[in-house]
This record gives C-alpha cells, sequence and structure tokens, in this order.
C-alpha cells in the first residue's frame, strides 16, 4: 500500500520494477520440484 507522500505502508515492504530488456539472455537453471524443496530433499 502507498500512502499519500508515495510511501510504502508498512515499511517492511518490497516493491521492484522488472523491466524486459531485448538484448538480455534469459536461461533456466533448471526445473524444482517444488515437494523436494519444501521438505528441503534434494
Amino acid at each position: 500500500m502507498v500512502n499519500k507522500l508515495f510511501m510504502l505502508v508498512p515499511e517492511q515492504s518490497t516493491a521492484a520494477i522488472v523491466i524486459h530488456h531485448p538484448d538480455a539472455k534469459y536461461f533456466s537453471v533448471g526445473s524444482i520440484d517444488r515437494t523436494a524443496q519444501i521438505l528441503g530433499e534434494g
């Protein structure tokens, strides 16, 4: 949430502006098994 002074409320909030650049190289680090990730396996 942003207040009338354009400050984030609560102060611990996180905001990001994500921009695609046409010359950027995107890659994958492989598939992640979400269940194994949650259980700390693998």
